[in-house]
């Protein structure tokens, strides 16, 4: 399959547009030979907007150490999406457990994955 492409906008001093032209050109190739291709980046856009947010409003967290509280906060809850589990469940299971006081040892176990593992072997709801 061989495409034409208009050169007419090639003739400009600055070659910014003639390398928008091959990119362009090289992702609508990509796209027209494998059909499993999205048309578009809307996922990966999405995916990017979260930290782009954060960073923006980790600048009102009021301290550094109340940053680090907030980034260990969004580590928590991403995991739990990563492995699948409701962050809000998992949370009101695991945080009281921790104000009570656990030893070192039962660490490793209250992480999402393991929590979850716990919860489907017992039969108890995950998500």
């Amino acid at each position: 399959m061989t495409t034409k492409i208009d050169t007419s906008d090639f003739r400009v001093p600055d070659g910014k547009t003639v390398l928008k032209k091959v990119s362009a050109r090289v992702a609508l190739r990509r796209f027209l030979e494998d059909g499993r291709l999205p048309i578009d980046n809307g996922i990966v856009e999405r995916l990017h907007r979260r930290p782009a947010v954060g960073r923006r409003n980790y600048l009102f967290a009021g301290s550094h150490a109340g940053a680090q509280r907030a980034a260990i906060a969004y580590s928590v809850i991403a995991t739990c999406h990563l492995v699948g589990v409701n962050p809000q469940e998992y949370l009101a299971d695991v945080l009281p457990r921790l104000a009570r006081g656990i030893v070192l040892r039962d660490v490793p176990s209250m992480a999402p994955a393991a929590w979850k593992l716990a919860r489907e072997s017992a039969d108890l709801p995950i998500a």
